[in-house]
């Protein structure tokens, strides 16, 4: 795995901090593989910089960190002459489109569109997510569970059951259950709002 900061030559060490994802998925890991001459247009190439710069690496995966942009490249093959990118026809098309798009940007000497981070906000609930999802395994109540997250006490006494904090603690912990069994793999599309997994 390679790591590239800023220059064309600039690489550093493999770091073990990036996790590396397969192509299947992580949508914004972009597939380069030959392009057959049928489709390769002798008219329209790489920049010799961007085709220098691919033809370095070895075939499997290389992380590229430009310009607060993390850009994720497996090379199907290496000393590949006619780079294409391999965009499988599934519901994540829209994604690797746009993480290709991306890679082009920055191939032809652009700045890429920088990483986005999910928001403290949406973070914070996950968390919670999972924390009263946590609590069910253990067999405590959800009015125990929103005192523990919400410092709920014995405020709610008898109008517990209409409370609002006990459907957002129900609604947290169907959250967690259902993160649990799958739903974080669409935490690796964000911010894409679709839900195709």
């Amino acid at each position: 795995m390679d790591l590239l900061f800023a220059g064309e030559h600039d690489f550093a060490k493999s770091i073990e901090s990036v996790p590396v994802w397969t192509p299947n998925v992580l949508p914004s890991v972009v597939c380069l593989t030959e392009l057959g001459s049928k489709f390769a247009n002798p008219d329209v190439r790489l920049s010799p910089k961007a085709a220098r710069m691919l033809s370095a690496f070895s075939s499997g995966d290389h992380i590229f960190r430009v310009s607060g942009a993390v850009l994720r490249l497996h090379i199907i093959a290496s000393g590949i002459e006619t780079f294409g990118f391999l965009l499988p026809l599934d519901r994540l098309l829209d994604y690797r489109v746009a993480a290709a798009l991306n890679v082009r940007r920055w191939l032809n000497g652009g700045t890429p569109a920088p990483l986005q981070m999910m928001p403290l906000h949406q973070r914070k609930h996950l968390i919670l997510a999972l924390r009263a999802l946590d609590g069910r395994f253990a067999k405590v109540s959800y009015r125990e569970i929103a005192s523990v997250l919400f410092g709920l006490g014995d405020a709610a006494g008898r109008a517990w059951k209409n409370h609002d904090l006990r459907d957002r603690t129900i609604r947290l912990a169907r959250l967690g259950a259902s993160l649990m069994a799958g739903g974080y793999k669409r935490l690796l599309l964000y911010p894409y709002r679709r839900k195709p997994l």
